[in-house]
Order: structure tokens, then C-alpha cells, then sequence
């Protein structure tokens, strides 16, 4: 009897040793299983981040092309000008798989973006040579000049002041937004012919490509 439980206790503690044998084994299985995903995911995220750092090379390339052939910014006597884009819809030439057929002429209409707003900052900025300004009346208008070249970008000028909108607007007089409105408008006349005839617009590539 006294044998038979000897046998018993090797038995289990055999077995033991085995299943704890089995678990190591599975658990390093398991740590270099999750090893490899986690080298997987660090070569994406590599790769993604340097297919963004390449398509950002790729716009400021073209942004920078703005003073090479067929790629200067639009002929006008106004001081101020807009800026070239940086569109880049895909690499190669256009194609049903890369439709980058308006690129150019979207980047050539990027010279209007924000125009107007780049006339009143002009316009303001120049207020503030006015040495008879008060500290609180130039603070003012230091902040709606920011407000308003912010507005280049995004389109839409947050008041520094919610309780007085607008408040870079009353400032212009009727001479300067006459002014403005009439050198807007040709500005964005002369760009759009401009980029019609080098580009062509949609109907350039409505049928033949």
C-alpha cells in the first residue's frame, strides 16, 4: 500500500512538471508570437509615416514650383499677391487610377484663396501708423489684424471680441472697402483667366483624358 501511494504522488508530481513544462513552452510561444505583431505594427507605422513625410515633399515641391516653367504666379500691377497651391491628388500622370488632371489648375485658383482677407490686413495694418491711436484702440486692432489673417486660411474671421462682431469691419471706411472690394475683384478676374488659359479648367479634361 505504502508503494502504491509512493507511485500515486510520482505520478502526479510527473504530470505537474509536464503540464508546467507545456504552459512555459506555450507561453514563450505566445510572447514571441506577440513580438512579431508588435515589429509588424512598428514597420507600419514606419511606413505610413514615411508615405506622409513623402507626400508632404511632394507638396512643397510643387509649392515651390510657383517660380518655374508654367508655374509663376499670375501677372498683375496689384503690391499683393495670393500664393501658389499645394494640391497633390497622386503621383504620375493622369489617369483613371491617379486623377490628378485639375491639380494644377486648383493649385494656379489657390492665388484667390483668402484675397480679400489679404487686402483688409494691408488696409488695417496701415491704420496702425496712425500715432494718434490709444494703447486700448491699437491693442484692438493689433488683434483684429490677427483674427483677419488667420481668416487667409480658414475663410472666416473669429471675432477677438464676441461682444462687438465684426469689429475689424467698422473699421474700414466706404473709401477703403470700395478700394478693396475693386482690386478683389479684378485680382480674382485676372487669376481666373490666368489659370483658364494655361490650365484650362474642367473642360480640359471632361473628354480627352
Amino acid at each position: 500500500m505504502g508503494n502504491t501511494k509512493k507511485l500515486i504522488f510520482i505520478t502526479i508530481i510527473l504530470l505537474f512538471s509536464t503540464s508546467q513544462l507545456a504552459l512555459a513552452g506555450f507561453l514563450d510561444k505566445l510572447n514571441q508570437a506577440s513580438a512579431k505583431l508588435n515589429q509588424m505594427s512598428q514597420q507600419m507605422d514606419q511606413k505610413t509615416q514615411q508615405m506622409q513625410q513623402a507626400q508632404q515633399m511632394q507638396q512643397q515641391a510643387q509649392q515651390a514650383q510657383g517660380a518655374s516653367k508654367n508655374f509663376e504666379l499670375t501677372k498683375t500691377d496689384n503690391p499683393i499677391k495670393g500664393t501658389w497651391g499645394g494640391q497633390v491628388t497622386c503621383a504620375g500622370p493622369n489617369s483613371a487610377t491617379c486623377a490628378n488632371g485639375l491639380d494644377d489648375y486648383a493649385n494656379c485658383m489657390h492665388q484667390t484663396k483668402g484675397y480679400y482677407y489679404r487686402l483688409v490686413a494691408e488696409v488695417l495694418e496701415n491704420k496702425l501708423k496712425n500715432n494718434n491711436l490709444s494703447d486700448e484702440e491699437r491693442k484692438n486692432l493689433e488683434a483684429d489684424i490677427v483674427s483677419v489673417k488667420a481668416a487667409i486660411e480658414t475663410g472666416n474671421v473669429v471675432d477677438p471680441d464676441p461682444q462687438n462682431p465684426q469689429r475689424w469691419f467698422k473699421k474700414l471706411t466706404k473709401e477703403d472697402q470700395k478700394s478693396i472690394n475693386g482690386t478683389n475683384g479684378k485680382y480674382m478676374k485676372e487669376v481666373h483667366d490666368d489659370c483658364e488659359a494655361r490650365f484650362g479648367g474642367m473642360a480640359r479634361y471632361s473628354s480627352k483624358h
